[in-house]
């Protein structure tokens, strides 16, 4: 009879966990919609398991994703990395948590099929034809640089950008003598996008990046070039690159 109630007990905690398995995992394209719909991309034939944002809504042929649109409800519950447990209708700021990117463990309500659909453009621009469920309950791991990173380094060979992370616009003053320096050792045919990035109080990537006053990350299509407190520090990188 000891036996039997053992093995009654090992049963049940093995129903328990598997209960606890996520149906799948993948990455958000970001923040969810107005109507609270998250694409969630488990892999695509452009970017593997990685958002791109470097993609244009032109037409695309062969294009494959192994992504489904998410649909929260009040009563989502969302774990964050962190370890605290909130549902989706008790987060003031969603934005916040569902960064371009980031990896999530989706518990869907309905029962989830893996399923990878054609699409004529990238799926961010033609969601709508993407398989539909609602989240039970949603994992949230760690956003870290190497997330934004991957994201957002061009898919273009001939191209570079430029992120400057900033608190205070002040110290941005600098932009626009650095900006006609550095497109000086640009090669032939590249080009340069540069952008500034707020990093607001509680974003995870505060951490990773000790601004002084701010903080450069260069990217091309390999990932990270150079990343430097110093915009001259980024100047001499691309003069000595362009002198190899």
């Amino acid at each position: 009879m000891w036996v039997l109630l053992v093995i009654s007990i090992l049963l049940i905690g093995c129903s328990q966990e598997q209960e606890e398995i996520a149906d799948f995992s993948g990455r958000v394209t970001g923040p969810p919609d107005k109507y609270d719909v998250l694409l969630v991309l488990k892999e695509d034939t452009l970017g593997g398991e990685s958002v791109k944002n470097d993609v244009n809504r032109h037409l695309r042929s062969d294009y494959e994703a192994n992504a489904y649109r998410v649909h929260l409800t009040p009563s989502t519950e969302i774990s964050d990395a962190d370890g605290s447990t909130m549902t989706a209708g008790e987060v003031e700021d969603l934005p916040y948590l569902f960064l371009s990117n980031r990896r999530v463990a989706i518990h869907t309500k309905e029962p989830w099929e893996e399923e990878w659909t054609e699409l004529n453009r990238y799926l961010r621009y033609q969601p709508r034809f993407l398989p539909v469920y609602t989240a039970d309950k949603i994992e949230l791991s760690p956003y870290t640089l190497d997330d934004f990173i991957t994201f957002n380094s061009p898919l273009n060979d001939s191209r570079l950008s430029i992120f400057t992370f900033y608190k205070n616009e002040e110290d941005l003053a600098f932009t626009s003598e650095a900006n006609e320096e550095l497109r000086e050792h640009l090669g032939e045919r590249e080009r340069m996008t540069w952008e500034s990035f707020y990093l607001h109080s509680g974003n995870p990537l505060e951490e990773e990046l000790a601004l002084d006053p701010v903080t450069h990350l260069v990217l091309s299509h390999e990932g990270k070039e150079i990343m430097s407190n110093d915009w001259r520090e980024v100047a001499d990188y691309l003069k000595h690159r362009e002198d190899e």
